[in-house]
């Protein structure tokens, strides 16, 4: 099966069964106090529906969570199952293989790809209330990441399928 082709719902990889991750996540972020955004493909999937095999969640947090908060960010993912992977990357995974990376808030301005504040919006999907970006902005963020080299090389053409996809869905909505 190709990384575009979508899983079913009873398979790990689907967007369902990674919402329903997801919405575990973000119970015992917001109980800690931390208020998620949910970014990357996952979040892409809100609007685009299963439209791939998704391995991973994205996770944007406020700055402070990667900064003077980060011991404690760690302390309660420890707490939870999840183990520090990647500490450049900020990406941490559990015993069954569910992956989170976390990047902080800072980075939607910072590459001008979304005003934290009216592009932040709380989408229903698979009947749970998630916060993500509205579609424009991360058709923002996907034409932003295909001009960085590395991305450019690995993963070009998926990012280009994301971003086709996004155009059909915003010119649909009009």
């Amino acid at each position: 099966m190709s990384d575009n082709e979508p899983r079913s719902e009873g398979n790990p990889g689907s967007l369902s069964a990674m919402i329903n991750h997801y919405r575990e996540v973000d119970l015992f972020l917001q109980r800690a106090g931390i208020n998620p955004i949910l970014y990357g493909s996952v979040g892409v999937g809100a609007y685009l529906g299963d439209f791939k095999q998704f391995d991973d969640l994205d996770i944007l947090v406020e700055d402070r969570w990667l900064n003077e908060n980060w011991s404690d960010l760690l302390d309660l993912l420890k707490g939870h199952g999840f183990a520090l992977v990647d500490a450049k990357e900020h990406e941490f995974e559990d015993n069954t293989k569910h992956k989170l990376n976390f990047s902080n808030y800072g980075i939607l301005t910072r590459d001008g790809i979304a005003d934290p504040e009216g592009d932040v919006v709380s989408v229903t999907v698979d009947g749970v209330e998630v916060k993500t970006l509205k579609p424009e902005a991360f058709l923002r963020a996907y034409e932003f990441s295909v001009k960085d080299g590395y991305r450019e090389q690995s993963r070009g053409k998926k990012d280009a399928f994301v971003i086709e996809r996004l155009k059909s869905h915003l010119e649909i909505k009009k």
